[in-house]
């Protein structure tokens, strides 16, 4: 401007780059120490608010004129007392902003710890009332679910326990045979001389018995002849009484639910021991009231006991219907009053036999049962060789249920019955050449022709077990367990491995419960029926009986 001189121009013009750094900074911190002292703290300490040295307007050029101290104050200025202050000013704002980030990190930190804590609380509190629920849902579980799971427990605990019998009796029977071996090994002389002392001790046995047998029959056949003799007499010198008690006397009623009759000896009865007395042959016992007559059909009262004899004269035992009612009469033929048919049942196996049909039979065998078997003719074919015998054997139902399952009613009636004594023929090559005893429509269907032309006792059920839809072992047993009832005609099939299965389990359950399984004859005379030709029954129930709908006569 123009208060500077030329002199002052050129000292300008060779001052040095650095001098004009040096008044820059000195400016810069003169604005800046300047801005602090007006209370803006924080744009004071930020960097480099003048980066560039503007040129000075006419004002600022003016007063620098008149203050001259000023401008030579700030030439005279170092730059670290620039960068002295700026520094000041930096570090105390950081101080304020780390105090107060401190301050409410500290604030955020209890803050979430208490949030934390409130937290873990609330879930523990949560966890008991879930543990309390879980609890109530159990304890409120229903009964027949826990009742299953500690039948399969049991079930399980029973097959292991079985299982480990089972190999224990294997070790010990390898153990023994194993010392026998090396016994026989280590002395074969020893050996040989214990089995003829053996041979020997069975001989002697042997022959003391045989001279005691002929001993006894030689007595026998010595003094038959005298006591047949002297019973002789005795008949000959009879009163009139035993006229009386020799003479031919009908029964007193028809269906022998009367006194028995006395008539003459007829068919294959011979009277081999003393008569009046009992007599024995390959149907079983009679009474021989004379040498020619025998009693049949009726009660009779001997010895104080009281007996039945059938329409053939034979002793009945086991249940019979008489009179509509059933009666009961144990081996020996004696009348037993006490027994109960409330819980008699009869079990039905369709559709065999197969693979599973021998491990039945040992179930029912161990428990004292028996059933019925209604057996299609392809599987005779297969397996009845191996199986029929021994149901006959074991007194259980022989039943046929046609050839191979076509469903009967939608076949002609010679069709039908072609199908029914095919199966017979099969059946009968096992059975002395008797057929089935009863006959079981594949699906329970049939027409009136057909089952006239089988002319047969025809079998349906009152108790379908399901047990082709229901497969799991322990399931199906409940279920039979639960609905089972006196005088039920169950249903089920031997071809299903877990039919088998399941029962083993109900079974030694019912029978502990009073449950009697027998045959469809036993079920039905316990109940006062007799099975007839031509007629379908459906089960021996009270309800039933009640209802008149044992058979299909009033359906």
């Amino acid at each position: 401007g123009p208060a500077v001189s030329k002199t002052g121009r050129n000292m300008a013009r060779r001052r040095r780059p650095s001098d004009d750094a040096e008044i820059r900074l000195s400016g810069e911190g003169t604005v800046k120490l300047g801005r602090s002292e007006e209370g803006s703290k924080t744009a004071a300490s930020g960097n480099g608010t003048v980066k560039r040295r503007r040129r000075p307007s006419a004002e600022t050029s003016s007063e620098r004129k008149t203050s001259g101290r000023t401008v030579e104050s700030v030439k005279r200025r170092r730059p670290s007392d620039d960068t002295d202050v700026r520094v000041s000013g930096e570090g105390r704002a950081k101080r304020r902003r780390t105090e107060e980030g401190s301050v409410a990190a500290a604030s955020e930190n209890g803050k979430t710890k208490r949030r934390r804590s409130a937290d873990a609380a609330e879930r523990g509190t949560s966890a008991d009332r879930n543990e309390r629920k879980r609890r109530t849902r159990y304890e409120e579980n229903d009964t027949d679910v826990l009742d299953t799971s500690k039948e399969k427990k049991d079930a399980a605990r029973a097959e292991r326990k079985a299982a480990k019998a089972e190999e224990k009796a294997a070790r010990a029977e390898r153990k023994r045979q194993e010392k026998e071996r090396f016994a026989r090994e280590l002395d074969p002389v020893k050996e040989a001389a214990r089995r003829r002392n053996v041979i020997k001790k069975y001989a002697k046995t042997a022959a003391g018995t045989f001279v005691v047998i002929v001993a006894v029959l030689i007595a026998w056949l010595i003094m038959k002849p005298i006591k047949t003799r002297a019973a002789w007499n005795e008949i000959e010198n009879s009163s009139s009484v035993a006229e009386t008690e020799v003479s031919i006397v009908n029964p007193e009623r028809e269906d022998g639910s009367g006194q028995a009759g006395c008539v003459q000896v007829t068919g294959s009865k011979n009277i081999s021991y003393d008569a009046p007395g009992w007599q024995h042959d390959e149907n079983g016992w009679w009474y021989a009231c004379d040498e020619s007559t025998c009693y049949v059909n009726g009660w009779q009262t001997l010895d104080d006991q009281q007996y039945h004899f059938n329409a053939d004269g034979y002793l009945d035992t086991g249940w019979v219907a008489l009179g509509g009612q059933g009666y009961y009469f144990d081996e020996d033929g004696v009348y037993d009053p006490n027994k109960d048919a409330s819980k008699l049942v009869a079990l039905t196996f369709d559709d065999g036999p197969g693979e599973y049909t021998n491990r039945l039979l040992d179930i029912l065998e161990e428990n004292n049962a028996v059933a019925t078997f209604f057996m299609l003719g392809e599987c005779v074919d297969v397996y009845g060789e191996d199986v029929i015998p021994r149901m006959i054997e074991m007194g259980c139902g022989i039943g046929n249920h046609s050839y191979d399952h076509s469903d009967m009613s939608t076949l002609s009636t010679s069709d039908c019955l072609k199908q029914f004594q095919e199966t017979d023929a099969l059946i009968g090559q096992y059975n002395n050449g008797q057929g089935a005893s009863y006959i079981r429509f594949p699906y329970g269907s049939y027409t009136e022709e057909e089952l006239a032309a089988i002319d047969k006792p025809s079998i349906y059920w009152d108790h379908d077990t399901l047990d082709w839809k229901i497969t799991h072992a322990t399931t199906l047993a409940g279920n039979v367990e639960e609905e089972m009832e006196g005088g039920n005609i169950v249903l089920m099939h031997d071809i299903h491995e877990w039919s088998v299965e399941a029962v083993g389990i109900y079974l030694p359950k019912l029978v502990q419960e009073g449950y009697e399984f027998v045959t469809l004859d036993e079920l039905a005379a316990a109940k006062g029926y007799s099975l007839e030709p031509n007629t379908t029954y459906f089960g021996f129930t009270d309800y039933l009986i009640q209802n008149g709908s044992v058979d299909d006569s009033n359906r």
